[in-house]
């Protein structure tokens, strides 16, 4: 058989739309396995599930009548992918899988898919197809994981090494409907001009190791970086093709690299485009000279996980960050006009009554206009879910794929579900209700009084001081 019309899938995730907790972004690493593949002959198209059924998905899959499906794939889509697979294996149509989920656990995926994709897909499936092609075989490709009916058994073969990343044809992103994501990406408060939001992926991987992360497992503490020439040819392609004018840097973290960051705004600010950005970073990863040059280019917010108010947690968390340095870096942040947005994780196998009142209380002191809490899903591949297997603290059924989207306690500690689920809400009511948040909200509203629209629209913010 011969595989030359592929078909690319992001299906959305199982995580109920609350909170923001399931924003739809560009699916931009198929983008890139699109631009990879197409370059060297191969029909490729892109189908996000996005806002459509399954049913509606399954249907655009078949109508492009593919030799073969790839899909992206979370812990959170886990479910969903293995039906979508089956119903394609039941009309002999080929199935492949890549993504977070089947790089950390290939043993889970690779009865229901033909093949497995670890790490990087780019060149990996690129070989593969080739030999499928060829006849030649593929025991040898490496990157890949399948089972082996004949003896029965699961083979995983050894990692490649890892793509040139500055050196990557730009992701192709003309299947998408790029008038989308606005609608769920959008970070409040936001300016209410923003005609298109695009995404850009300018490294990928962290040199930390949180607990909790599945970063380090995927891509083994090594980072891959773009230069700001080439990031900088990406924001001139969004702007003008696609008339995005916000752009969300994906990068874990998005500053590890000063200098860059730097020569990436000045780039921007010369060429008079009026965009504005939010990326994620690191308290340790900022300073006011790099703050106030990313304002000057457009700077709308920057993420930070804080992860906790008690610093006897952030180092059982391997966070590698100090709360009173935290406390200046959000400040300086607000100061120099860009929204902080903090990150919180409660239901850990660390909490205490003591330390989630300690999180409560250096919550609402935090200069931040835009605070998440999301409960623990210890993932696969992190030392959080070595150590809660080992000692067995689940609360849920580690199998129950249909709860990892950080919205349910899933983790034993000293304190009760019950307890955590009331303190998230009253936690957030709390932040957003005091004096301190409504006297930091009223002053960056008389020097930015653009974002007053967004706070009269901002749902979570709404439901919280109104309960």
């Amino acid at each position: 058989m011969n595989y030359n019309k592929i078909v690319l899938v992001e299906p959305k995730i199982t995580a109920p739309r609350i909170d923001g907790f399931s924003e739809i972004a560009e699916p931009i690493g198929l983008c890139y396995i699109k631009s990879y593949l197409k370059k060297r002959g191969y029909n490729v198209k892109i189908i996000q599930q996005a806002f459509k059924t399954d049913k509606e998905t399954i249907d655009l899959i078949l109508k492009e009548n593919p030799d073969a499906v790839g899909f992206t794939m979370t812990t959170n889509m886990y479910n969903r992918v293995k039906r979508f697979s089956k119903i394609l294996k039941d009309r002999n149509i080929f199935t492949i899988v890549g993504g977070a989920h089947p790089t950390n656990s290939p043993e889970s995926c690779v009865k229901h898919f033909d093949y497995i994709i670890i790490g990087e897909g780019e060149e990996t499936t690129l070989e593969l197809l080739n030999n499928l092609n060829l006849n030649k075989k593929t025991n040898k490709i490496k990157g890949i994981a399948y089972y082996d009916c004949k003896i029965k058994k699961t083979i995983i073969n050894p990692r490649r090494k890892r793509l040139n990343f500055d050196k990557q044809e730009l992701p192709d992103r003309e299947d998408l409907d790029m008038t989308i994501y606005k609608k769920t990406f959008a970070f409040y408060p936001f300016p209410t001009d923003i005609k298109n939001l695009g995404t850009i992926l300018g490294s990928k991987g962290c040199p930390y190791n949180c607990s909790f992360c599945s970063n380090n497992s995927q891509w083994k503490r090594q980072v891959t970086s773009r230069s700001a020439k080439n990031i900088f040819k990406e924001i001139r392609l969004l702007y003008k093709k696609y008339n995005v004018n916000y752009i969300w840097f994906q990068d874990e973290t998005f500053t590890l690299n000063k200098e860059k960051v730097i020569e990436l705004c000045d780039k921007i600010i010369k060429s008079g485009m009026k965009i504005y950005f939010g990326c994620m970073s690191r308290i340790n990863m900022i300073d006011k000279e790099l703050l106030g040059i990313m304002k000057k280019a457009g700077w709308h917010h920057i993420s930070y996980g804080i992860e906790s108010g008690d610093q006897k947690t952030l180092n059982k968390m391997d966070k590698m960050i100090d709360l009173k340095n935290a406390k200046k870096v959000i400040k300086m942040t607000l100061d120099n006009g860009i929204i902080p947005r903090a990150f919180y994780i409660i239901g850990t196998q660390h909490d205490t009554i003591k330390s989630l009142e300690k999180t409560k209380k250096y919550a609402i002191e935090l200069d931040t206009l835009f605070s998440r809490f999301g409960y623990l899903y210890p993932f696969l591949g992190t030392k959080d879910r070595e150590y809660i297997d080992k000692n067995k603290l689940w609360i849920e059924s580690p199998t129950n794929l249909n709860l990892v989207h950080c919205l349910k306690p899933v983790v034993k500690s000293k304190v009760s579900k019950e307890y955590l689920i009331k303190f998230r809400t009253d936690v957030l009511k709390n932040i957003y209700t005091s004096k301190e948040y409504q006297e930091r909200k009223n002053k960056f509203l008389q020097k930015y009084p653009e974002y007053k629209e967004s706070y009269k629209k901002w749902k979570e913010y709404n439901y919280y001081i109104n309960l």
